[in-house]
């Protein structure tokens, strides 16, 4: 009875006060409790423009607003962190925030990353300085260069691997960038629109884009939003707003942010109806073919080749975007053409038949239709009479056989490589079709039809136009247009992206005279193999293979000596071979491998790291320190068990036979984990145990050699120098065979089967339980309804209430519970001996303590509250005299962490009373956030009344350049004069420039101080004011003392004193030319520097010179100023550097002539 009369008064508060916001997405109730209950951290990157950066303190970019979206989207609260891509990353894994914006796919980062689907995709690309690199010709140009990178971007591990660079990590794109501006590193890799944002912001007019890099070796740069692993939760959430978005909403993004114009480039001469026609068509579609390269074609859905590029082109001079449509086959794409579903067909010939439904461009590119086969003396079509010919279905040449010579024999193949292994397979006698389509195809795929010849007949010239429909050729007229806007350098520079062959250089290694007279001697390589240790090596068939037998296997064929293969099945077996030095070849061996083996190692071929592999239900781990299990290892690595012992010793380490009893016994559950070496861990696993053995831990990184007998000294010569001049094409190709065919050959379709069926039975299964639930939601939102109705009519005699509903609520008490379970609220209960009587899932949840822990506890208010006084208010407001409102309390957590929450008290009719609350931390910290915000917005506006200051350097710009330019025009400009006017205007816009983002930066509060000398700023300011000093002709007296050093911020001093003197200036330029002065002086008075800057202005009114520091207090025109430069003056000295500034009228002599003036003077902290 107790407990029921408990549950009633529970549910009649939540009939009261809980109420649920609709949403489009279909999440589920736990989700919309968490959506409810939580604010989110998510980590940006601070200077990743035009992504996400901060301008005037707001932080903008198309990445906020992405999350802007998905926060809208998934009614999550969310708090933004900003810092450099190293910091954030750090955070992220160690779970200082929840989600991390634009990282990258990596697989190493799955231990603690979910990632959401690419958000936005950039190319990276190589920038170099314009006069360097102008034969580049792939990754071997760069061998030996200065790389810059960020630091912890995603590829640094790829290009470590490939060895030839030297890599220069940076905190930001910006510093980067930077560094290669100023010759600090030959390149750097960076993605496409950051890189030229940076470009353009730094004015760095020496930099140009080299080539993009191959996305065979670094992918392209695929935004992601990732999500901490263990909150499976939120990553569901994420993934489901993030699929709420519409295309339309992604498209006004990407145009804000990628396309902002909304006309066509100027030399593009358009009618207003074609203007118009784009305004209301700035989507076109256009076909991609599956396999047509290298003009059209597509690779995991991504447009290629070198008619996409013209399109690209195209486009990018009309502003307009391109949707490339896959999937249909040539004809499907005609009929769409035809029946007004696609705009553009990209390559096509003009033929008479066509011109009937399309309208043509001009051709855009032309090259001859050749005959592929393997019989010799074909040369024309007149050899053809008696041969079955290989055509692609629907394409220009299956028509002209077809019209030209219809008793020909043909075999219709889908597409040209259809046409390509017919022929080889000796289905067909010839193929003919596109020279540069059917030649790029052979060499990709490594495919070889022995003869070609080229027919002379011109008609058979293959001649590519775009092509719209007949109702389309407004768009036709259009995009000829552009066609002709083309230049001749933007045409080169597609040909040679695509069309250019690229020789692939010979490796020839340099061998001296000895070495020479060594390998003529040398009869054979003997070489020890253990078995079935892939994917480095192993014996199959009688046949060496893995990674190590075709760098060996390579090298053989260069050096022209043959390999002898002697085997052992273990690892044991193998070292008593190498102790007796039987072979001259150890194919595998650590660089800093330190064993007893008479072997040393040759330079790097490849990297690996150890990995702890352990059943796949076992959590991932980071930190192996503090792991308490017994782990397996190889007998025979010995260097690798003394390093575990030695720095994991609370692993306890058991040796076995090999890797594969190890995986074995973890397998069946008889060992937690095998520690081993990465590659060929990977490879069993994906061999045996897939689903079964996972890798949770990369923890420790080896160099890869080859081993070479110790007391061949010219022989490992000889290696280090094939292995140095190894292609990294070749060293690419050899990586790809063994670490991408494993998944490719384990592949178990039964098993996929399998897999799909259960998916589908959960999927069936999910689907009816959303429907259950989707109906006890609406039973459940009826009864609420009937209820607060029945509420409204009730007095406020709450006892009558509840005996009237007795009835009601004892047969939705089931219901209820679950409601009570659910409820983002605290509910608890204590009897009035202390113990938990009520205690829900968002109390246990929120403060860490289960029931059982705060009934096991002698004083279970102390775990709340160690205050004594504190839980004596406690008792009194909860047990002697409850109180009915909410008021705030701020108990601890079981971690320690102090929480804010509302608590209010209800009295039960029975004595007892239960307490309802609620957690207001989150809350509390954003409203002391929003203020600081707010409070730094307001100062940010002030940053565009200083526009005043800008005017005297931009007078003193355009004063330099026209006196430039009439001197020139005269013929009197000479050498000297020009580059003193070029420095002055130099200094000049520099100084326009750190006007506001000094302001800005001092109000922000990032400044860094320096010790810098009082003599040398000041000389810097007076630099900077030179042709302000010499155009008004004002004579500057300067007594500075040497030696003084100052704590502070050197910038802003120079911009206090330039505020001073153009004050001054002002004022004494409407004296005679010979009276205009000013006094700068310098000294240490006690502990403290002094400066002292006096004019001969006549001084201050007496009734003003108190205010002149106020805020825009001015006696100028508005035409002159708005009174901020004193007052910023003020605030840099006072706030900024610690010192004071006072301002007197004063009256002096000097040359034996009195003066009048104003004083300022400047008191600072010595360093």
């Amino acid at each position: 009875m107790k407990k029921r009369l408990v549950m009633k008064t529970i549910i009649l508060f939540f009939i009261l006060i809980f109420n649920l916001a609709a949403s489009d997405i279909n999440f589920t109730d736990t989700e919309k409790k968490y959506i409810s209950s939580k604010t989110i951290t998510i980590g940006m990157i601070s200077d990743y423009y035009p992504f996400s950066f901060r301008d005037n303190n707001k932080i903008d970019g198309y990445s906020c607003e992405f999350i802007n979206l998905v926060m809208k989207k998934s009614g999550l609260k969310v708090k933004i962190e900003m810092d450099n891509w190293s910091n954030t990353l750090n955070k992220f894994k160690t779970k200082q925030i929840d989600i991390i914006d634009a990282i990258s796919y990596k697989k190493s980062r799955e231990t603690f990353t979910n990632f959401s689907q690419p958000y936005y995709e950039i190319p990276n690309v190589i920038f170099a300085r314009k006069d360097e690199f102008n034969n580049y010709t792939g990754f071997e140009s760069l061998k030996g260069k200065k790389i810059g990178v960020t630091k912890d971007i995603y590829y640094y591990d790829t290009l470590k691997d490939l060895q030839l660079f030297e890599l220069v990590e940076f905190k930001s794109s910006k510093n980067k960038m930077k560094a290669l501006a100023y010759g600090k590193v030959d390149v750097i890799f960076n993605n496409l629109i950051s890189g030229q944002k940076y470009i353009k912001r730094g004015a760095y007019s020496n930099i140009k884009v080299l080539e993009e890099l191959d996305s065979s070796v670094v992918k392209r740069e695929d935004l992601r939003l990732g999500i901490k692993k263990e909150d499976k939760l939120l990553f569901s959430i994420i993934n489901k707003s993030i699929d709420a978005i519409s295309r339309n909403e992604k498209n006004t993004l990407v145009k804000k942010w990628f396309a902002a114009k909304t006309e066509p480039k100027s030399n593009i001469n358009l009618t207003n109806d074609e203007k118009l026609y784009l305004k209301n068509h700035q989507t076109i579609t256009v076909h991609n073919e599956q396999n047509y390269p290298p003009y059209n074609y597509n690779i995991e859905g991504k447009p290629k080749g070198y008619s996409v590029d013209y399109m690209n082109l195209l486009a990018s001079k009309l502003n307009i975007d391109v949707n490339y449509i896959q999937g249909p086959s040539w004809s499907g794409f005609i009929d769409m053409l035809k029946n007004e579903k696609l705009d553009v067909m990209l390559n096509i010939k003009n033929t008479k038949n066509r011109r009937e439904f399309i309208n043509f461009t001009k051709p855009y590119s032309q090259e001859p239709i050749a005959i592929f086969s393997n019989i010799e003396h074909i040369d024309s079509f007149d050899d053809l009479d008696d041969k079955i010919i290989a055509v692609p279905n629907n394409f220009f040449m299956h028509k002209y056989f077809k019209k030209n010579y219809p008793n020909q024999k043909l075999n219709i193949q889908k597409d040209m490589m259809g046409c390509i292994i017919a022929v080889i397979e000796n289905k067909a006698d010839v193929f003919v079709g596109n020279f540069r389509v059917t030649q790029y195809l052979m060499r990709e795929y490594g495919l070889n039809l022995k003869h070609i010849a080229i027919p002379k007949d011109k008609k058979l010239i293959s001649k590519l136009n775009i092509g719209t429909s007949l109702n389309k050729s407004i768009l036709r007229d259009i995009l000829q247009k552009a066609m002709d806007s083309i230049t001749d350098e933007e045409i080169n520079t597609l040909k040679n992206r695509w069309f250019a062959t690229k020789v692939k250089q010979k490796s020839k290694i340099n061998l001296s005279k000895k070495e020479k007279e060594y390998l003529k001697n040398k009869k054979e390589l003997i070489v020890c193999v253990k078995k079935g240790w892939l994917p480095y090596e192993s014996i199959e068939n009688g046949k060496f293979i893995g990674i190590s037998a075709d760098y060996l296997n390579m090298y053989s064929k260069e050096l022209n000596i043959p390999l002898k293969i002697i085997t052992a099945n273990t690892q044991v077996e193998i070292f008593k071979l190498l102790k007796k030095r039987t072979c001259d070849i150890k194919p595998v061996m650590g660089t800093k491998e330190n064993t007893e083996l008479p072997y040393q190692p040759t330079i790097n071929t490849m990297e690996d790291s150890l990995v702890l592999v352990t059943r796949i239900e076992q959590p991932f781990t980071d930190d192996l320190t503090t792991l308490n299990q017994t782990i397996l290892m190889s007998k025979g690595f010995d260097r690798f068990i003394n390093f575990i012992k030695m720095n994991y010793p609370n692993l306890k380490v058991k040796i076995v036979k090999d890797i594969q009893t190890a995986l074995e016994l973890v397998s069946n559950d008889k060992a937690y984990g095998y520690i081993g070496l990465s590659k060929v861990a990977s490879y069993k696993i994906q061999e045996s145990y897939s689903g079964k053995l996972k890798i949770v831990n990369d923890f420790k990184k080896t160099a890869k050699g080859i081993g070479i007998i110790d007391d061949d000294k010219i022989l490992l010569n000889i290696f280090n120098k094939l292995i140095s001049q190894t292609a990294l094409s070749e060293k690419t190709k050899i990586r790809n065979k063994w670490i991408a065919t494993t998944v490719e050959k384990q592949l178990d379709y039964t098993l996929v089967w399998q897999i799909l069926v259960v998916v589908f039975i959960v999927i069936l299964f999910f689907l009816y339980r959303q429907y259950i639930l989707n109906k006890a939601n609406n039973d459940l939102e009826q009864l609420v309804d009937e209820k607060t109705k029945d509420l409204e009519n009730i007095n406020n005699n709450l006892e009558q209430l509840v005996e009237k509903k007795t009835k009601e609520l004892t047969q939705s008490e089931e219901t209820f519970r679950i409601l009570f379970d659910v409820a983002p609220v605290f509910i608890d209960s204590f009897d009035k001996d202390g113990k938990c009587v009520l205690w829900n899932k968002e109390c246990e949840k929120v403060f860490g303590w289960s029931m059982e822990d705060i009934n096991n506890s002698s004083n279970p208010l102390e775990l709340f509250y160690p205050d004594k006084k504190i839980q004596k208010d406690a008792i009194d407001t909860m047990l002697i005299k409850p109180e009915k409102v909410f008021r705030q309390w701020n108990p601890l957590n079981k971690n320690g962490e102090t929480l804010t929450t509302m608590w209010a008290h209800i009295y039960l009719p029975n004595g007892e009373i239960i307490n309802i609350g609620y957690d207001v931390t989150k809350v509390k910290q954003n409203e002391k956030l929003l203020a600081e915000q707010s409070k730094m917005v307001a100062m940010g506006e002030m940053i565009g009344n200083i526009a005043h200051q800008w005017r005297q350097p931009l007078s003193i710009i355009s004063t330099a350049s026209t006196g430039i330019i009439m001197q020139k025009k005269y013929g009197i400009l000479d050498e000297d004069k020009l580059i003193e006017t070029c420095h002055s205007i130099n200094n000049n816009a520099q100084y326009l420039s750190k006007t506001i983002d000094d302001f800005r930066n001092f109000i922000k509060g990032d400044k860094s101080k320096i010790i810098f000398n009082l003599k040398d700023d000041i000389e810097s300011f007076l630099n900077l004011v030179k042709g302000s000093i010499k155009n008004n002709n004002i004579n500057m007296i300067l007594d500075l003392q040497e030696g003084i050093e100052i704590d502070g911020y050197e910038n802003e001093l120079i911009q206090c004193l330039i505020n001073i003197f153009n004050n001054a200036k002002d004022i004494i330029k409407e004296k005679a030319e010979e009276d205009r002065l000013i006094f700068i002086s310098t000294f240490i008075n006690k502990d403290k520097a002094v400066i002292k800057i006096r004019d001969n202005g006549d001084g201050i009114p007496k009734n003003i010179i108190g205010k002149i520091f106020e805020p825009y207090f001015t006696t100028k025109h508005q035409a002159q100023g708005t009174g901020l430069g004193l007052h910023m003056t003020y605030n840099l000295i006072t706030d900024g550097m610690g010192g004071i500034i006072e301002v007197n009228n004063v009256e002096y002599e000097y040359n034996d002539k009195k003066y009048a003036g104003a004083e300022f003077t400047i008191l600072l902290p010595l360093s």
